[in-house]
């Protein structure tokens, strides 16, 4: 639906924006590689080798959730298995990166996330919907980029990364000197969003104005028109 409106607004959405963090309460998909969805991805993605002969694989497939973990480990699976997940992920990804750019072939995608994304959801995420001609925007508070980017990079990954800001929790003197984080460390930065902005309150100041918000931005990038 979004890429479709996006094909129909070519001026005003040039990117989907994907939240890789779950609503408050809920679990990512991460947090239960074991369970039965996941189980079955994993070891189809597994290779068949001396590791993993087809009769193993089958008695693998019928272990109980909570032995599936203790099972790998032994065996010395587990992060073959992790792997396999990754590339699963990255391989239903691509699919629906193909899809989505059929309908709007220049459309690009951009993942938020509070933490780094180094689970196997969300690299295969990131692996899927990036390619070299098109990467892949992250916006994250992570400020030291490079151990990340170069994790990314290791994994076929080409991401821009953008380090999010708080305005309501930063004092009006700290924007200039995090130039040199926006732009140095990273390629940009991102706000938002606008809702929570305009009524978080900061101490002794009151919420954020439009204008406030404006005057901010143009003190950690004066050349920004």
């Amino acid at each position: 639906m979004l890429a479709r409106l996006a094909a129909t607004r070519v001026d005003l959405i040039p990117a989907i924006a994907l939240d890789l963090d779950p609503p408050p309460g809920a679990k990512r998909p991460s947090d239960d590689p074991f369970c039965d969805a996941a189980w079955r991805a994993g070891l189809a993605a597994l290779p068949r080798d001396s590791l993993l002969p087809p009769e193993r694989a089958e008695r693998l497939a019928a272990l109980a959730p909570a032995a599936r973990y203790d099972s790998l480990l032994a065996s010395g699976l587990l992060g073959a298995y992790y792997a396999a997940l990754e590339k699963a992920v990255a391989e239903r990804a691509t699919a629906l990166r193909a899809e989505l750019r059929r309908i709007r072939p220049d459309l690009g995608f951009a993942f938020v996330t509070d933490r780094p994304p180094l689970d196997w959801y969300a690299l295969g995420l990131l692996r899927g919907f990036s390619a070299p001609d098109m990467p892949v925007l992250l916006w994250s508070p992570v400020v030291r980029t490079r151990d990340l980017l170069e994790r990314a990079r290791a994994r076929g990954i080409a991401a821009v990364p953008a380090v999010g800001l708080a305005p309501g929790r930063m004092p009006a003197g700290a924007w200039p000197r995090l130039g040199k984080v926006a732009f140095g460390e990273n390629d940009g930065f991102w706000i938002g969003p606008v809702q929570t902005l305009l009524s978080t309150p900061r101490a002794a100041e009151g919420p954020l104005s439009p204008d406030s918000l404006a005057r901010a931005i143009r003190r950690l990038a004066p050349r920004l028109p």
